[in-house]
C-alpha cells in the first residue's frame, strides 16, 4: 500500500467516526458494517468500491443477513455509504 494512501485513510477515518458519533440516527447495529467494510476494502486494495456478498457481509459483521441488509439501506439512506445491490446471486453487491 501507499503511504499517501495510509495518510489519507488516517485522516478520514476519525473524522467519518465523529460524525457517525454524533449523528442519534446510527446505532451499534450500523457501526458494527463499518470494520467489514474497511476490512474487505484494505483486502481488495484502495481501488473503487467494496464488492462483497451479503453473506460475507453479515459473517464479518456478526448479524444476520436480514439486519446486515437493513443497516445497509438505512447508511445509504443517511448519505454515509452509496450502496447498489444486485439482484443477481453471482454478481457482489458494490458499496
Amino acid at each position: 500500500m501507499k503511504l499517501g494512501w495510509l495518510l489519507a485513510l488516517g485522516n478520514f477515518l476519525p473524522r467519518s467516526f465523529r460524525r457517525l458519533e454524533m449523528d442519534p440516527r446510527v446505532s451499534c447495529r450500523h457501526m458494527a458494517v463499518f470494520p467489514a467494510l474497511l476490512g474487505t476494502h484494505l483486502e481488495n486494495g484502495p481501488t473503487g468500491p467494496v464488492s462483497m456478498f451479503g453473506v460475507q457481509g453479515a459473517t464479518m459483521s456478526k448479524m444476520s443477513l436480514a439486519s446486515y441488509f437493513s443497516c445497509l439501506r438505512d447508511l445509504h439512506d443517511l448519505g454515509y455509504v452509496h450502496y447498489v445491490r444486485f439482484f443477481d446471486r453471482t454478481r457482489p453487491s458494490r458499496i
